[in-house]
């Protein structure tokens, strides 16, 4: 089976904490989105983000975002299994009708118009 990348577009719900484990440092970071609702409940998808993509993350909840994700892998553990959803790349999506005020936000020079 070949590792094609998925992607799902959707509203940034919750972004956690950095995380650093193992020998090495490795660091880590959950980002979770909401693709939609279903039934009246929000379909959430939670993507795990390592090294340097954990730190560049610059977003929020509300954000919308796009992730490239790799396919999802599963363990178990002590009888219970587990799900692993890798991102591969985050972009965030500017929010429509955002202010254009902001984005020019802190440029000092005057506006030739």
């Amino acid at each position: 089976m070949a590792d094609t990348k998925a992607t799902a577009t959707g509203t940034v719900h919750h972004v956690g904490e950095i995380q650093t484990f193992g020998a090495n440092g490795t660091t880590k970071r959950t980002l979770v989105i909401k693709t939609g609702e279903y039934q009246g409940r929000d379909k959430l998808l939670a993507v795990e983000l390592y090294k340097d993509l954990a730190h560049g993350l610059d977003t929020k909840p509300g954000d919308d975002v796009t992730v490239d994700y790799w396919p999802p892998e599963s363990r178990e553990h002590n009888g219970k299994y587990y799900t692993n959803v890798r991102a591969a790349n985050v972009m965030v999506r500017p929010a429509p009708g955002a202010n254009q005020a902001e984005q020019f936000a802190g440029n000092d020079q005057d506006i030739p118009f």
